[in-house]
């Protein structure tokens, strides 16, 4: 077994997480080569991640034993009086925080289960994050799927517009880095942008576009058996359950009228 200690001051005050080894290096590189190396981790199995969040590493561990996301409420909110707004709020504040907590353990199945719930969170509301760039491009390396993502999100549903200044919260002290990355897309894609269908021609209609298990299948269309599924599988189910939530990051902006 491996202990995961969250959080800083004594050791015995600090929540602990405790996860099977094998299941845990099979999931992420960061563990795998801590485990097998010769740091004081491989021969304890305890590890020490004072940074790390509790609510937001608790959405991992629980991905990590039942491929699912549970995205979660304060334990603070009454379930009575729990809105459908505050749980939609609640999921969009926290799947930036997810994907990047993936990035920090090098856990890529669990970036493409975050992108896979983002993405489809955006089909269903028609609506997109226009403040998540800054926090995104503070908190990941270059290229990576997100970053893609929130430039598509605004190059093809908003064609640019949302960067001009005040439209949005990404445009107004804007990542430099995410700028140039949005003008080079918008050169890349030319004439596409203004051409794509809203429902079906959006770059993101097929989110193994931003997944990292490149050509091999997709670990999210597989069953319980690990069999392919049929056609058009619904790669993720969200919920909601009683739990502390990470600190705030607000969205978005609709791109479809309705």
């Amino acid at each position: 077994m491996v202990f995961v200690l969250l959080g800083d001051g004594p050791k015995a005050s600090r929540e602990t997480k405790l996860f099977h080894r094998n299941l845990l290096m099979s999931v992420s590189g960061f563990f795998a080569a801590g485990l097998t190396s010769l740091f004081r981790e491989a021969s304890t199995g305890i590890f020490e991640l004072e940074e790390e969040d509790s609510a937001t590493f608790s959405v991992f561990e629980q991905w990590v034993y039942r491929n699912r996301l549970f995205i979660k409420k304060p334990i603070t909110s009454s379930p009575d009086i729990f809105s459908d707004t505050e749980d939609d709020q609640q999921e969009w504040e926290c799947l930036p925080r997810l994907y990047t907590l993936g990035e920090r353990p090098d856990a890529p199945r669990f970036k493409d289960a975050v992108v896979s719930a983002i993405i489809e969170k955006v089909n269903e509301s028609k609506v997109v994050p226009d403040n998540w760039a800054a926090y995104v491009y503070q908190n990941t390396v270059s290229a990576c799927a997100l970053r893609r993502l929130i430039v598509d999100f605004h190059v093809f549903a908003h064609q640019f517009k949302l960067l001009k200044k005040g439209a949005c919260p990404d445009a107004e002290e804007p990542e430099m880095q995410f700028v140039q990355d949005a003008i080079a897309r918008m050169a890349d894609a030319g004439q596409r942008v203004f051409a794509v269908d809203a429902d079906a021609g959006m770059p993101w209609s097929d989110a193994c576009a931003y997944h990292e298990h490149g050509e091999g299948a997709c670990h999210l269309a597989e069953d319980d058996e690990g069999a392919a599924p049929s056609p058009s599988p619904t790669p993720l189910r969200r919920s909601v359950r009683s739990a502390p939530a990470p600190d705030a990051v607000e969205s978005g902006s609709r791109y479809i009228a309705g």
